[in-house]
Order: C-alpha cells, then structure tokens, then sequence
C-alpha cells in the first residue's frame, strides 16, 4: 500500500490529478537541493520520477548534487516543508521554460 499526498495536484493542462510523492528521487547536497525560478521569490524542492530525468534537469539547470535520496513517505515530506513549494518532474520547454507539476496544500 502506498500513501498519497491529498489532491489536488494542477498537472499541465490544469485539471486537478492524484499523483504520488512516495518513491520518487531527490537531488541532494549537504541537504536537499532547493530551487529558485526567475520571476519568483519562492524555494521549490524537485521530485523525481527516475534518475533520468532527475540527472538530465540538473544538467540542463546547472546545479550540481552529490547524491540522491528517495522519498519513502511524500506525504510525510510535503509536512515536513510548509514554506517550501513542492514540485513533481520539473522540466524545460522547448522555449526554455521550466514547468512542473506542483503540489496544492
């Protein structure tokens, strides 16, 4: 059985979807990797579906990390980061953009 962080999720097209947190990847360096998106004054802690896709955004944002983590409980880890936005799967558009699919507390 797994848990699931509460809904709603918005995925691209805007409808509210069910996704789960548990088992997915998590840049780390001393800690966990915390993002910054331009426009914005807000942190963002990444989660990852595979190492793939983890290794393959890092590399085209420029971050670097030294290991990786996996969540065992997401809902456990969005409690643990009230001030932090939690996003799923960040990637870059064709224009450069970086989308995600983002937690709704």
């Amino acid at each position: 059985m797994r848990s699931r962080v509460p809904p709603p999720w918005n995925v691209g097209d805007g409808q509210p979807q069910d996704i789960t947190l548990d088992g997915g990847l998590m840049p780390w360096k001393d800690g966990p990797v915390f993002l910054s998106m331009p426009g914005t004054t807000a942190s963002y802690l990444a989660v990852f579906s595979t190492r793939e896709k983890l290794e393959a955004f890092m590399k085209r944002a420029g971050i670097g990390f030294t290991s990786v983590k996996r969540v065992d409980n997401g809902a456990q880890l969005v409690a643990s980061v009230p001030e932090i936005e939690v996003i799923k799967d960040p990637w870059y558009t064709l224009r450069g953009t970086v989308r995600f699919q983002q937690v709704q507390r």
